[in-house]
């Protein structure tokens, strides 16, 4: 470790150093990922507190609160009551209804299943469908709530309504349930993030969801019939087009950018 140096001012003062008073306005924060004591007058602490902050883009005033459990739990809030509400209908359309809200799924080209598009990812037709749905719904969609709650809600909203959008145009004739799609939505969102973005951060996001979920790829491959490999491949459509318009609507920031008191960009 090492200290920033000081700077000697016009009258001969030793003057702090500009990197040490931002060290000093930052050290009120801390980072999950960055454990250490409050050291101000160390650099590392303000470097490695920037960039950890910028590779999972939870903002400094949220990791510097004391109820930081609760801050966890308020930031992963949607996708545990999307998921929640998953299950909720199942229960009841399967235990108090006899499946009849199956009906309600995306009917390609038919107005009267326009409905299902938003109906569409809350349905699902077996307790199997809905188990193998879950798990990579809870971490892709967790992934998003790291990053920000409202980046979650949008990839959602696009999820269902661009995915659904283009399986009730393009799809084959059937009946089209299942958070699938959406989960495809995240995955085309987050792996399409190294490209867009093109940060260290997102990266290693994209290299991780890869590696751990590469596999659904092999999902927009039509080798069932009762599989809606339409969905899936709308919805990893959608993800890649809401990373794209994501960057054309936000430039890239660096950890200067995270630090208080920070000189905008010209």
């Amino acid at each position: 470790m090492w200290s920033a140096p000081a700077e000697r001012s016009g009258d001969g003062a030793l003057a702090p150093s500009p990197l040490l008073a931002e060290a000093k306005a930052v050290s009120r924060f801390t980072c999950h990922r960055t454990p250490y004591k409050r050291r101000p007058q160390r650099l590392v602490v303000l470097t490695r507190c920037a960039l950890a902050c910028l590779a999972c883009d939870l903002p400094l005033d949220v990791l510097g609160r004391r109820g930081y459990p609760a801050a966890v739990l308020n930031r992963f809030t949607p996708i545990l009551v999307l998921t929640t509400a998953c299950w909720l209908v199942f229960l009841v359309n399967n235990l108090l209804c006899g499946g009849q809200f199956d009906q309600y799924g995306i009917r390609p080209r038919q107005l009267s299943s326009l409905p299902g598009i938003i109906l569409a990812p809350f349905l699902h037709g077996s307790c199997q469908h809905l188990a193998a749905n879950t798990l990579p719904l809870l971490v892709l969609g967790g992934v998003l709530c790291a990053r920000s709650k409202g980046e979650f809600v949008v990839v959602t909203v696009a999820g269902i309504l661009l995915g659904g959008g283009l399986t009730w145009l393009f799809a084959r004739n059937a009946c089209h349930i299942g958070a699938s799609g959406l989960i495809f939505c995240y995955f085309g969102y987050l792996a399409s993030l190294a490209y867009f973005h093109r940060t260290f951060g997102t990266l290693c996001l994209s290299v991780v969801c890869i590696l751990g979920y590469g596999g659904l790829v092999w999902g927009i491959v039509p080798t069932s019939t009762a599989i809606s490999w339409e969905s899936h491949l709308g919805g990893l459509l959608a993800g890649t087009a809401v990373g794209w318009l994501a960057k054309l609507r936000k430039t890239p920031t660096g950890p200067k950018d995270l630090l208080p008191g920070s000189p905008s960009q010209p």
